[in-house]
């Protein structure tokens, strides 16, 4: 999935890029003893991340919905499902498609589904804030290096013509994202502070990723943040370029999180049991495509359940990055809601780490061992 070439004519500035990323909040400072990536949030009290799993499954399975958007960052649950690893844990998961990661909130605050993931928003905070209850469990996809596959396409005659040569050539054009106030938006911001501007600099419009490759083609807009495989579509079409990657605006950005409801939370074993499902799958899907194991058999697995149904395009598009042990950057995740404060998108303050629970994913590693 990794992009063997990179059009990095619009680079100028680049290296101040997680500068620019680290302004956008100054309380985002580095806890001592954090791990390169950035820390996870310390476990609230309740049963040591080490204590010790169940090695029977129990019988009969537990029922488990899990909410899913037919991502390639879901990768991890769909691999867990084909290879028996959560009927290994005594769990029958059921995956539940949504439209709109940002339907499945709702949903677990409601108990519908138990176990969802997606990209964090403003509206998500302001949900949690109104005591809707879930748990930002584990990481579900962020930008380690060569694995930005989310960033900023340009029109390819606007790169071909010289009219946009560097971020700062963007001011007064028109730019197509998803949605206001989401992590996406925030990426944005980020890329265009390199330049010197800010959305308020740009035309901004919001429309749906696959909307953004016949836009470009009409010339409706001059650029759109892709999420692939549309990066992928807009350079075979000769529309647009996929211009900056995901890792370079912002390195190991935490793009998507795992949660679980309030209900499953409580239920201790079977949510450490789930977790040792998920990062088994999720070590596949970095064997597969880090180390190149069985490529062939995981993307097979990705296209029976992803909306990409084409196996060739998993090799054309960028991979996102699931980390195999599940860690959260901590870091990305502050300075991302201190931008929502900053703009007054978010209304109510609340303690990031109260929603923040990481006692399932260190016993998971505690049984697995970390990955090597």
């Amino acid at each position: 999935m990794r992009a063997i070439l990179r059009h990095r004519s619009g680079l100028h500035g680049i290296a101040g890029l997680l500068l620019a990323a680290l302004v956008l909040g100054s309380s985002c400072t580095r806890a001592s003893g954090e791990v390169p990536r950035g820390a996870s949030a310390p476990a609230p009290p309740g049963p040591a991340a080490n204590a010790p799993l169940p090695t029977a499954a129990p019988s009969p399975p537990a029922k488990v919905q899990v909410g899913v958007i037919g991502s390639p960052s879901d990768a991890g649950l769909y691999i867990a499902m084909e290879r028996g690893y959560f009927a290994a844990q005594g769990i029958d998961a059921e995956l539940v498609y949504f439209d709109s990661g940002a339907r499945m909130p709702p949903a677990i605050g409601t108990e519908q589904i138990q176990v969802g993931g997606g990209v964090l928003s403003a509206g998500f905070y302001n949900l949690v804030a109104q005591e809707v209850p879930l748990k930002i469990v584990a990481d579900k996809g962020s930008f380690s290096a060569g694995f930005g596959f989310e960033g900023l396409m340009v029109r390819k005659d606007l790169l071909d013509s010289g009219q946009v040569r560097s971020v700062a050539d963007l001011r007064g054009r028109t730019i197509a994202h998803s949605a206001e106030a989401n992590g996406t938006h925030f990426l944005l911001e980020v890329a265009l502070r390199s330049g010197g501007l800010s959305d308020r600099d740009v035309n901004l419009v919001t429309m749906p990723f696959p909307d953004m490759v016949p836009a470009l083609a009409n010339r409706s807009i001059d650029a759109g943040m892709f999420l692939e495989p549309n990066g992928v579509r807009a350079e075979e079409q000769g529309v647009g370029v996929r211009w900056l990657y995901g890792d370079q605006i912002y390195p190991n950005y935490q793009l998507a999180v795992l949660f679980y409801s309030a209900g499953f939370v409580r239920q201790e074993d079977l949510a450490r049991r789930f977790m040792v499902a998920y990062l088994q799958g999720v070590r596949d899907y970095n064997d597969a495509f880090v180390r190149q194991r069985n490529t062939d058999e995981v993307i097979a697995i990705l296209a029976k359940h992803g909306t990409v149904k084409d196996p060739t395009m998993y090799r054309r598009m960028v991979a996102p990055s699931l980390h195999p042990d599940g860690l959260l950057n901590l870091d990305s995740l502050r300075q991302e809601y201190d931008w929502y404060l900053e703009r007054g998108y978010i209304k109510n303050r609340l303690d990031l780490l109260s929603i923040i629970d990481d006692r399932f994913r260190q016993a998971a590693v505690a049984q697995l061992g970390p990955y090597r």
